[in-house]
């Protein structure tokens, strides 16, 4: 692939596609990740105390009594013992489970290992790894709320559920694979022929659950490694500088599980975080919603916002790396650059690589150096430049199979300008 002249990005609104994507990725094969160097900056990421928030469910006007047409607000006919209030218990039993990935990492971009079709997402959507695929085991409502719309998978032939939290927001459990027996009869009832469905179907009305009720069985299906457990909660975008920008409006932004959890539920996460075999070190960056961070390199960068068939959104992201939050993920899905791939870098080796948060326009050009060894998937490697503009797009340029900086103490002329 040949450099292109500069680009500047025509901004317009994002893909209304209601697309959601089933696949997960895969646990990244990569050489061990060395061990993280501390940043001692004032502007590094933020400690979990630091960002620790308050859960405040915003109020919301109701509907009329008995009016189920909005699926998010609770009816005045409805039990307030069934009102959302956090996540009391996990959604699995822990000994049915191997790994949870994310937990609190949060990045304004789901970066798979494949950076073609990357799709940006905004939502942190947790992906629980069966321990033993092929064996069934339960799977619980996580709160006391209300079912309020299903779908069984065309093809797939799963069930997902979403559930009623407050305002414009709900949480979803995905890739059920058997319904109890109990719940599926009261869906029957009242949709009937609801089977091979893709898009999730409202239900008239809301059926009601507690915190720790059993809602079917997953992990049934030998081909089946994981499933999901996301929250949508479309009043949240703080760290996503544009979600209108994003894969769609249904993730385009959204609040952390982690954050919405109680205290035990927490802890019991984070012994969980990771991948399958390769667990999280450090702590994740708990309580931030994405990685733009205004006047930094830091976050998700667009070259294109369409959804082009092979490469979907031509993005650029760097931020912090989810299983050891001291190392940088940097992700480049763009086919005019002559470097495609995910990398995961130490920052500060050799006195390049600054984190991208520490990094503004009045730092100059950053050199990242993207060598195969830090690839978590088969691309291509070399020297990336980086510069923030005053008008808070960037630049980049890359060189492949170049490893010295000092080679290029400016850009040629091909390099790429990306925009929020």
């Amino acid at each position: 692939m040949g450099k292109a002249h500069t680009i500047t990005v025509v901004l317009f609104a994002a893909s209304l596609l209601l697309l959601a994507c089933t696949a997960a990725p895969q646990a990244p094969v990569s050489a061990p990740i060395p061990t993280p160097t501390p940043a001692s900056e004032a502007a590094e990421t933020p400690s979990r105390a630091e960002t620790a928030k308050t859960v405040t469910p915003p109020q919301t006007s109701n509907p009329e009594p008995g009016n189920q047409s909005d699926p998010y607000n609770q009816s005045a006919s409805e039990d307030a013992e069934f009102v959302f209030k956090e996540f009391t218990r996990l959604p699995f039993d822990i000994e049915n489970v191997s790994a949870v990935s994310p937990v609190g990492g949060f990045g304004g971009s789901q970066v798979r290992n494949n950076p073609r079709l990357g799709r940006p997402y905004g939502t942190e959507r947790h992906f629980i790894w069966h321990k033993t695929p092929g064996t069934a085991y339960n799977v619980y409502a996580p709160a006391s709320t209300y079912i309020v719309s299903v779908r069984k998978s065309s093809g797939i032939g799963d069930y997902g559920l979403n559930f009623r939290m407050y305002g414009e927001s709900q949480f979803r459990l995905d890739h059920i694979h058997r319904l109890d027996a109990e719940l599926k009869s009261k869906i029957d009832t009242q949709l009937g022929g609801w089977e091979e469905t893709s898009p999730f179907i409202p239900l008239p009305v809301p059926i009601p659950v507690k915190a720790g009720d059993i809602l079917g069985q997953t992990g049934i299906k030998d081909n089946s490694v994981n499933w999901d457990w996301l929250v949508e909660d479309h009043t949240q975008h703080e760290g996503v500088t544009y979600p209108e920008h994003y894969w769609s409006p249904i993730f385009a932004y959204s609040r952390s599980v982690y954050e919405l959890c109680t205290e035990e539920v927490k802890r019991q996460l984070e012994t969980l975080s990771g991948y399958p075999n390769q667990p999280q070190k450090g702590l994740p960056i708990l309580g931030q919603f994405g990685s733009d961070v205004a006047g930094t390199l830091s976050g998700t960068w667009f070259n294109s916002y369409t959804n082009d068939p092979e490469w979907g959104p031509r993005i650029a992201v760097f931020r912090p790396y989810f299983l050891d939050s001291g190392q940088i993920e940097i992700k480049l899905a763009i086919p005019e650059l002559d470097l495609y791939g995910v990398w995961v870098i130490s920052p500060e080796r050799s006195g390049y690589q600054p984190n991208p948060w520490q990094v503004t326009a009045d730092s100059g050009i950053a050199y990242y150096l993207l060598e195969s060894p830090n690839s978590l998937e088969q691309g291509e490697y070399g020297l990336l430049m980086a510069q923030v503009t005053a008008d808070g797009s960037i630049r980049l340029e890359t060189h492949r199979d170049s490893f010295n900086p000092e080679e290029y103490p400016a850009f040629s002329g091909n390099e790429l300008t990306l925009t929020r």
